[in-house]
C-alpha cells in the first residue's frame, strides 16, 4: 500500500510539473505571438508612412516587383513547355497574366497616389 501511495504521489508530482511546463510554454507562446504582431502592425505603418511620402518610389518599385514576377512566371513556363509550340502558347499566356499583375500593381500604386494626394490636400485646407 506504502509503494502504491508513493507511486501515486510521484505520477501526481509529475502531472504538476507537466502542467505548469505546458502552461509556461502556453504563456511564452502568446508572448512571442503578441510580439510578433506588434512588430507587424509597426511594419505596416513604416510601409503606409513611406508610400503616403514617397508615392513615385511606391509605383517605381510595385513597378519593378510586376516586371519580376512577370519574368519568373515566364521563365517557370518555359521550363514545364515540351515543344515549341507548346513554348508559345504558354509564353503568351503567361504574358498575359504578367501584364494583368502589372496592371493590377500599377492600379493599386495609383490608389496609393491619390490616396497620398487626399490626403496632403487635407492637410492643407
Amino acid at each position: 500500500m506504502a509503494h502504491a501511495e508513493t507511486l501515486e504521489s510521484e505520477i501526481k508530482d509529475r502531472v504538476g510539473e507537466f502542467r505548469a511546463g505546458t502552461e509556461k510554454a502556453r504563456h511564452e507562446i502568446s508572448k512571442a505571438g503578441q510580439k510578433i504582431k506588434t512588430q507587424l502592425e509597426e511594419s505596416w505603418d513604416d510601409l503606409v508612412e513611406t508610400v503616403k511620402r514617397h508615392p513615385g518610389k511606391a509605383l517605381g518599385i510595385t513597378l519593378a516587383a510586376g516586371f519580376a514576377v512577370g519574368g519568373l512566371v515566364a521563365a517557370s513556363s518555359r521550363r514545364r513547355s515540351s515543344s515549341a509550340t507548346d513554348q508559345l502558347k504558354g509564353l503568351a499566356g503567361t504574358g498575359a497574366e504578367a501584364w494583368d499583375r502589372l496592371r493590377s500593381g500599377f492600379e493599386e500604386a495609383a490608389c496609393s497616389l491619390k490616396d497620398a494626394v487626399d490626403d496632403a490636400v487635407k492637410k492643407f485646407k
